[in-house]
């Protein structure tokens, strides 16, 4: 595993980390490491719309995405239990 030091954090900002970890009955370490581990695992809005490219989905110049949404879900929620197996 890789080590990583961070420089100048204010104190006010250790407290509070330190209380968020102590809440959770966490090292400061081990919460440290879990909230980088979520952050890395976040997509940004450039990776959202790279995988959304991705998928070769577009709509017609003009076509009302909400529209075509809520006409979705009149249909999945018309089925026998609500579109819900």
């Amino acid at each position: 595993m890789a080590i990583v030091q961070i420089r100048d954090v204010p104190e006010d900002t250790v407290r509070r980390l330190k209380e968020k970890a102590d809440l959770r009955g966490l090292s400061l370490s081990e919460f440290l490491r879990r909230e980088l581990d979520r952050v890395a695992a976040t997509h940004t809005l450039q990776e959202y719309n790279a995988l959304v490219a991705g998928l070769g989905w577009e709509l017609a110049p003009g076509t009302d995405a909400a529209g075509v949404i809520r006409h979705s879900r009149e249909e999945r929620d018309a089925r026998p239990g609500g579109g819900r197996e």
